[in-house]
């Protein structure tokens, strides 16, 4: 099992560069099945999450664990998991996440 969610996170964190580019900070990998990238100023990740639910892709806002008391500390991320998730689709729904980081963005602008 080792070597499959291995596998998985590589081409997680792949996706996440070939769709990211240089905004993509991936933090995490060494435990666990998930995956933190961390997001540049613009969009909320409370936002981003829910663009993504609309267009099916699960992820929870890293703003989420954070204090509320202690607002400076908060970072704009995205907690991503990849263990229930076929290796194959991951691609597609990373796209999905992409866009829903675009849509996003549209709308701070708007």
């Amino acid at each position: 099992m080792a070597a499959h969610y291995r596998a998985r996170q590589n081409t997680l964190r792949q996706s996440l560069l070939a769709a990211f580019g240089e905004d993509a900070e991936i933090l995490g990998g060494a435990a666990g099945l998930h995956l933190t990238l961390l997001l540049p100023e613009g969009p909320r990740d409370t936002e981003i999450v829910r663009y993504a639910v609309e267009l099916g892709v699960t992820a929870r806002s890293l703003s989420e664990y954070y204090a509320a008391e202690i607002p400076e500390k908060l970072r704009n991320g995205l907690v991503l998991g990849y263990g229930m998730v076929d290796e194959k689709r991951i691609p597609e729904l990373v796209s999905r996440l992409r866009l829903a980081y675009q849509y996003a963005i549209d709308a701070a602008h708007k």
